[in-house]
């Protein structure tokens, strides 16, 4: 199950934390009249979907619809991905990799990570364990950053744009395929949902925000989130145009980023199940995450850049991972946990979309110079 679930995040998390490689193709290539703000909203708008959806497809999961559920997301997916294998336009791609993809992870990511959580919940005799394999799920991130990443790279050059896409969509296919057929519910939420005449749970957990923890943890990340993913989509334009290093060194710089985010999410986890608790663990990891992102703004050098990489990459990944498995901590109820972590996501979602649209427009409007952006990152983590 944790296999199942870490496919699902690999070709949801992973095609987003390999969007620099977008970023950087559309900029110079694809669509060199836009600017760079406008560029990530497509990234952006899958993040959303990713995040706000979650209440409903996490609803749907614990119905007893799990098995259907991540069937359609990963369909969704696939037909972004061929669509977007034929898109010339930026309002074309903005609506088949933006949207039509966004829309099939949401539907995906949730569920799978309620259902990893539930098989190491309450009850089961494998709690001391629910931290460690929820952030082993969110290390799909950074292998699939690594598949998709590399595959960009690879072969954009070589066959062309629209059939790197449809070499994705296989991905995407493959996956789903074993994912659809080794996922399995998890037996607390089977057997809640098997229960006749018991309460439903709700669609929205709106009780939720009158729990202070809930509702302050989910402020707190919205400004953690506002920041997080400024520097996976602006790494290689940055090495670019600023240290003006060869593409195949940016592309390095982007492979290392979300490489080291594999150990960036499981030692993390181990404090927090062996020692700290996830809440507690969070704020290290964002303090270290927003100075880092601070002393971004004083890279000049190709060798300072690596270190910031190796450096936030630990932490920024241990950002998303712990967020996952802090939301779950605070889903006391297994039969409300995909709707509770639901709600969770779509706070953070709304965040995720607008902070690289404005990481790119202060870039634009100082004049390509990135201390903006980078200051504004760092800012926001440091808040949250």
């Amino acid at each position: 199950q944790i296999l199942s679930s870490h496919l699902t995040t690999l070709t949801s998390f992973g095609q987003i934390n390999a969007f620099s490689t977008f970023q950087s193709y559309y900029s110079t290539t694809l669509l060199p009249s836009y600017p760079t703000s406008s560029i990530a909203w497509i990234g952006t708008l899958q993040i959303l979907s990713i995040y706000s959806l979650g209440f409903i497809s996490g609803r749907l999961a614990d119905s007893g619809h799990l098995r259907l559920t991540l069937f359609t997301g990963f369909v969704l997916q696939a037909a972004g991905l061929f669509a977007a294998s034929a898109a010339t336009r930026y309002w074309q791609l903005l609506l088949a990799q933006g949207v039509c993809c966004g829309v099939g992870m949401g539907l995906g990511f949730t569920p799978g990570v309620a259902n990893a959580a539930g098989w190491f919940g309450r009850g089961t005799g494998r709690e001391r364990w629910r931290v460690v394999a929820v952030s082993s799920v969110a290390c799909g991130g950074a292998t699939g950053a690594l598949v998709f990443a590399g595959m960009a790279e690879r072969l954009l050059d070589r066959v062309g744009f629209a059939w790197t896409m449809r070499a994705m969509g296989l991905v995407v296919v493959v996956c789903g395929a074993v994912v659809v057929g080794l996922v399995r519910k998890a037996p607390r939420m089977e057997t809640q949902v098997e229960k006749e005449g018991e309460e439903r749970a709700p669609w929205i957990e709106w009780r939720a925000w009158r729990e202070p923890v809930f509702a302050g943890f989910c402020v707190s990340m919205w400004f953690a989130f506002w920041g997080v993913w400024i520097a996976y989509y602006y790494v290689r334009p940055f090495s670019l145009t600023i240290l003006h290093v060869s593409p195949n060194t940016s592309f390095t710089y982007l492979l290392v980023l979300n490489a080291i985010g594999i150990p960036g999410r499981l030692v993390p986890a181990l404090l927090a199940d062996r020692l700290l608790g996830p809440l507690t663990t969070f704020i290290p990891v964002l303090l270290c995450a927003g100075i880092s992102l601070f002393a971004w703004a004083a890279v000049r050098t190709p060798d300072g850049m690596l270190a910031f990489v190796l450096v936030y990459g630990f932490f920024g990944a241990g950002t998303q991972a712990l967020l996952q498995a802090a939301l779950a901590s605070l889903c006391p109820e297994p039969r409300r946990a995909g709707a509770r972590m639901g709600l969770g996501f779509g706070v953070v979602g709304l965040a995720s979309l607008t902070g690289s649209p404005v990481g790119g427009a202060l870039i634009q409007v100082a004049g390509g110079r990135y201390v903006g952006a980078q200051c504004f990152a760092g800012a926001a983590m440091l808040l949250g």
